[in-house]
């Protein structure tokens, strides 16, 4: 039946043990938190709370936020606002077009240079300083003055490039509010050889995201549109190596030398 210790005693090694595991157990959470804090980049952490299709206020605040950041965020910023200024349709692009009134039209309509989508009849409709977010509205008002009463419904798509060990590498028209995971999967998803966690996104020769924060976007669900991705950009998944196996060996062995080091102060 267990006692109380009398006054003056000292706690035995087997009365301490619980209390050091306890100490261990919190050292190593609190080191779990730290990694978990770092591996998330400022930029996944406020894409996150925007619409799947970005709206000018969400880009507006992402902006301002990312200009009180690092050299990358500073850089990511600038682009931000040259979206809000250009809008989001590039040659290249596609727009998926029902019309229903006096006339139907069902249609899926090729961005020109302009920009601008041309509609028999109609003629051309410019499409400069427009954000996705904006273009059901913005197509709206351009066909009511020809068409009466009409019931506009628009998908925008963009063109982007999955490349590396998927099923299906190559080119596709997507709409911009799929989540990333999403556009990996319509390219048949990650080969046995693939490696997400080495998955990096570019727009011709720069990178635009690179391998943390492009694992930031798979782990935080963001959609194309969140990224700010546009036609021509790729979707560029990793590939498994002996090298990445290695790199895990050392991180093993990093983390068990923590984990050593917190134990053993622990008992101190």
């Amino acid at each position: 039946m267990p006692s109380a210790m009398r006054g003056g005693m000292l706690p035995s090694e087997s009365h301490l043990r619980p209390y050091r595991f306890r100490s261990l157990f919190r050292h190593i959470g609190f080191l779990s938190v730290l990694v978990l804090v770092a591996s998330r980049g400022a930029f996944a952490q406020t894409a996150a709370a925007m619409q799947p299709m970005a709206t000018r206020s969400d880009l507006t605040a992402l902006a301002d936020r990312l200009e009180h950041g690092n050299d990358l965020e500073r850089s990511q910023a600038a682009a931000l606002r040259a979206r809000l200024r250009d809008g989001d349709f590039r040659p290249g692009d596609r727009i998926s077009l029902v019309v229903e009134g006096n006339v139907l039209v069902n249609d899926t309509l090729s961005v020109v240079a302009g920009p601008k989508v041309t509609l028999t009849d109609i003629g051309d409709i410019p499409l400069g300083g427009v954000l996705r977010s904006e273009l059901q509205n913005h197509m709206k008002t351009q066909l009511a003055k020809y068409i009466k009463d009409a019931r506009v419904r628009v998908t925008p798509l963009v063109s982007v490039s999955v490349l590396g060990p998927v099923g299906r590498p190559g080119f596709y028209f997507m709409p911009p509010d799929i989540p990333l995971t999403d556009a990996v999967m319509r390219a048949g998803g990650p080969a046995a050889t693939a490696d997400l966690a080495h998955s990096v996104i570019r727009r011709g020769t720069d990178e635009l995201y690179d391998e943390r924060n492009t694992q930031s976007a798979f782990t935080a669900g963001l959609t194309l549109d969140q990224l700010s991705l546009r036609s021509g950009d790729q979707i560029v998944v990793g590939t498994q190596t002996q090298r990445n196996w290695q790199t895990i060996a050392q991180v093993s062995g990093i983390v068990m030398s923590m984990v050593l080091a917190v134990y053993g102060f622990s008992r101190r």
